[in-house]
């Protein structure tokens, strides 16, 4: 059975029993997506709200949903179905989620900084003007921002779609394992090169697109590739 809750509380958490690679997903416009892998087989939220007034918080709400198989997290002006409008952007969300390793997550951000560390399941995350952080991942990636970085941590590589504007990637790969690399750009750089589109021969594909971002390919050693 599933449910859907909705709070106007600062801080609050919620915890759902799940079973195996659970999908995750998770809303934010202006604060923080953070998302941690944890032993056993619960997704644990926590949604915090600070900045504004008391009014302007009371606007906002959190609204979580959970069954065994998927769980979910929106913060919204007002009732999320209603998709309110008119409120300020001094109130600022910060979103924790603890997932089991295997999860698979759907994350998306307007202002809203995205954060994964430990998830191998597959992962979608999209934001507009912040930045992406993925670190230990085994499984398909899919990132696409704006004007935001991205920094990309893989425990093994697998097929990757990255898209940005302006954003810098930073693709630091483990040692000894193989990627090919491919940069399609206007006016962006590959390790600094302004002529170079593709690094490495083997391996999974990872595919980037920017308009004027650039990239950095490193290993695990922090030795250029």
């Amino acid at each position: 059975m599933s449910m859907a809750l909705c709070v106007l509380l600062a801080a609050q958490s919620w915890s759902f029993d799940v079973g195996p690679a659970p999908l995750v997903k998770a809303s934010n416009v202006g604060g923080t997506i953070r998302v941690e892998a944890v032993p056993g087989h619960g997704v644990g939220i926590r949604a915090e709200a600070s900045g504004g007034t008391d009014e302007e918080r009371a606007r906002w709400m959190p609204e979580v949903r959970g069954s065994q198989s998927e769980v979910s997290v929106r913060v919204c002006c007002g009732p999320c179905a209603k998709h309110g409008k008119g409120c300020k952007g001094a109130v600022h969300f910060d979103l924790l989620l603890r997932v089991p390793a295997d999860a698979r997550l759907e994350l998306s951000g307007v202002s809203s900084h995205v954060s994964v560390a430990g998830v191998t399941g597959e992962q979608r995350i999209s934001t507009v003007g912040g930045d992406v952080e993925t670190e230990g991942s085994e499984a398909a990636l899919e990132v696409k921002t704006v004007t935001g970085k991205i920094s990309l941590k893989p425990r093994e590589p697998a097929a990757t779609r990255i898209h940005t504007v302006s954003g810098h990637v930073a693709l630091a790969l483990p040692r000894g394992r193989d990627a090919r690399v491919s940069l399609d750009t206007v006016s962006g750089r590959l390790n600094g090169a302004s002529g170079t589109r593709s690094v490495g021969k083997s391996g999974p594909r990872i595919a980037i697109e920017t308009v004027s971002g650039d990239v950095t390919v490193v290993d695990s050693a922090h030795s250029s590739r």
